[in-house]
């Protein structure tokens, strides 16, 4: 079997996905961060306040979130605990994060 044919094997596997987000830590292909230059405080400055914007005047309250693919946390969590201080979001709001990848969750609970 040629690479492409191990591939597509793997590919089929239900742990393919894990593994490789496993993978792409261990051998530091984001470079010096956790996570790559697009989670970056800098960067997502914007996207940060339109999160809030988009919750604070959704229908409706809303109290709590999930974030399917979290990483490992660098903005949005801290988006919604500026929003949580200045009141725009409630103090009961609730953050749920997920990630098919275990190095960042484990580092989120420590």
């Amino acid at each position: 079997a040629n690479l492409e044919d191990l591939h597509d094997r793997l590919r089929a596997l239900p742990s393919f996905r894990r593994l490789a987000f496993e993978e792409i830590h261990a051998a530091g292909h984001w470079g010096r961060k956790l996570s790559g230059g697009g989670s970056s405080a800098e960067i997502t400055v914007p996207l940060a306040n339109h999160l809030l914007h988009f919750l604070q005047t959704a229908p409706g309250p809303v109290e709590s979130m999930i974030d399917i693919g979290c990483g490992w946390g660098e903005w949005i969590p801290a988006a919604l605990e500026r929003g949580v201080r200045d009141g725009r979001l409630p103090q009961s709001f609730r953050y749920l994060g997920v990630d098919i990848a275990w190095q960042p969750i484990k580092h989120l609970k420590e």
